[in-house]
Order: structure tokens, then C-alpha cells, then sequence
């Protein structure tokens, strides 16, 4: 066990190299390195000692391909349960859809957007569906102080901006705010930063590929860069509903092979040091429509 527990926390490569032959199970170093690291990281003590100085404007992000079943019930019930907090938008990217959530959004939401608490983008260039990919362009659309993403299927809850902005309060810049209990995480496209760290940060890593792990790795990167996490375990209920592998590119739709390749390539960079995504590249690019009248680029 000392052995393996070595393996864990300092040396990947050996891990990888015994593996075959000493039988170490690869799930269960996937599940396990949080527990071995989680005394490094910053980690906000959940008190909320400090006045609330700042209303921060805080942007929730929505990247959407084809869920407009689930957008009709969760955005305009985001929109109700945050209206305590009005420094507030969201963006909602219209990743290509072809199942009317254009049609849906220009019949149903127009008083939001010409309120300027909706803001809708549309981009005809992607023929798949990629979470990296759309995540950092929603995120890089909003003009917020803060960035949140949260996917087209999921209830923020009643007060959530107020309740990120009061955590946003208590602790310093570079910041994640997150999801846990416990120490255990539920991601699953829930996670929020103050833009700038998420620019400094190289947003979501666009090497990675297909469904999985994109969130634990912009997680573990920050943690490793020294972000303090601002954590909330109350918040965010999920829509009864997935996001069908059809819509990921052909190469990508075995979802649980994707998502092992993509923890061994975050591992593998966590070990490097490298925790600045997409160095020397362009990301988060594409061509949009903003309200269906203006043509933008991020």
C-alpha cells in the first residue's frame, strides 16, 4: 500500500509502468488522486467572515447543442430563481443546433434580451458537438467578473448568483468556485472563475477530445496553479437527461474510452507541470451571430 500510495502522489510514469504487471487498477488511481493531493490546495474554510463589499457581475454561461427540450425548462427557470441578484447575465451559445432552439429563443425569449439579461449567440460553424471547445467560447462571450459555466440541462436553484457572489467575497483572485461535499466533486459542466484566471489559465483544454474529464482537468490545473477553491455543495440539480453520444464526432462516441484517454493525457500534463492549456494556440475561436443581428468573433 505504501508503495502504490507513492505511485499516486509523486510518480505517474512509474504508476504507468507496473501497471500491467503488478495488476494496480487504473479506476481506482482516477478516483483516488484528489485524496492524496487534496492537502496542497487552497481551500476556502466556509465561513463567511467578510462583508459583502462588491456585486460582482457575474455571467451564466449555457454552451447549447440540440437540448432545446431541456433549455424550455431550465433557462427560464435559472433566469426565475436568480432574479434576487441583478447583476446578472446569461449567455446563452447556440452551438449549431438544428432542433429550433433558434426559432425557440426569437418566439419565447425576446423581452429577456431586449432587457439585456439574455444575450444569445449563434454559430453555424460546428458540425459536432465538442464540451471543450463550446465551453471556452460561452465562457469568453461573457462579460461578466465572473464566468459560470452551467450546462443547457441543469437547475442552477433558487439564489445561486447571490450565493456565488457572496462566496466571491470571502476569498481572493485566483479563485474556482465548484461544486463538493465532503471533498468529492460533481462536476458534470458546473464551475465558475473570475474571467481573468480563466483566461490566465488557458480555459478548457482543447487537445482533449470527445466526452469526459474536461472539467476535473481545468479543476486540477488550477488547484495546482494555486487557486483557492470557493466551494458550494447546495446548489445545482440536473434535468433527467444526457446528452447522446450521436452528436460527438463519429471517432469520439465511444464515450467511456474518450473519457479515459482524456484523464491519462490531464494526468500525464499534471506530472509535467504543465497547467496553462492550449499554450501558443488559439482557442475558444469561432464566428458568431449575437442577438441574430450582430456578427462577432471571439
Amino acid at each position: 500500500m505504501y508503495f502504490y500510495n507513492n505511485l499516486l502522489k509523486e510518480d505517474l510514469w512509474g504508476f504507468l509502468a507496473v501497471h500491467q504487471k503488478e495488476g494496480i487498477n487504473w479506476g481506482r488511481f482516477k478516483t483516488n488522486w484528489w485524496r492524496f493531493h487534496y492537502a496542497d490546495f487552497e481551500i476556502w474554510n466556509g465561513k463567511f467572515e467578510k462583508p459583502i463589499e462588491k456585486f460582482y457581475k457575474i455571467s451564466i454561461c449555457i454552451p447549447c447543442m440540440n437540448r432545446l427540450k431541456e433549455a424550455k425548462v431550465t433557462i427560464p427557470k435559472n433566469i426565475e430563481d436568480n432574479s434576487d441578484y441583478s447583476n446578472l447575465e446569461f449567455v446563452l451559445l447556440d452551438y449549431n443546433s438544428k432542433d429550433g432552439l433558434e426559432d425557440w429563443v426569437k418566439s419565447e425569449m425576446m423581452e429577456f434580451i431586449d432587457s439585456g439579461l439574455l444575450v444569445y449567440y449563434r454559430t453555424e460553424e460546428p458540425e459536432y458537438f465538442c464540451p471543450q471547445h463550446s465551453r471556452n467560447v460561452v465562457m469568453l462571450l461573457g462579460s461578466g467578473d465572473i464566468v459560470n459555466m452551467v450546462d443547457a440541462n441543469k437547475f442552477t436553484t433558487e439564489g445561486f448568483a447571490t450565493y456565488i457572489n457572496r462566496v466571491a467575497n470571502q476569498i481572493s483572485s485566483p479563485a474556482i468556485f465548484a461544486r463538493a461535499a465532503g471533498g468529492n466533486f460533481r462536476l458534470f459542466g458546473r464551475i465558475g472563475f473570475f474571467k481573468k484566471d480563466f483566461i490566465d489559465l488557458g480555459g478548457y483544454n482543447e487537445q482533449l477530445s470527445g466526452y469526459g474529464w474536461q472539467d476535473r482537468d481545468l479543476l486540477y490545473r488550477a488547484m495546482k496553479s494555486g487557486f483557492t477553491l470557493g466551494w458550494y455543495k447546495n446548489y445545482i440539480m440536473r434535468y433527467p437527461s444526457k446528452h447522446g453520444s450521436g452528436y460527438f464526432h463519429p471517432r469520439n462516441r465511444k464515450i467511456l474510452f474518450t473519457h479515459d484517454i482524456n484523464c491519462l493525457i490531464s494526468y500525464i500534463n499534471l506530472l509535467l507541470g504543465k497547467y496553462i492549456a492550449n499554450d501558443g494556440m488559439e482557442w475558444g475561436k469561432a464566428q458568431l451571430v449575437k442577438n441574430f443581428t450582430e456578427e462577432v468573433t471571439t
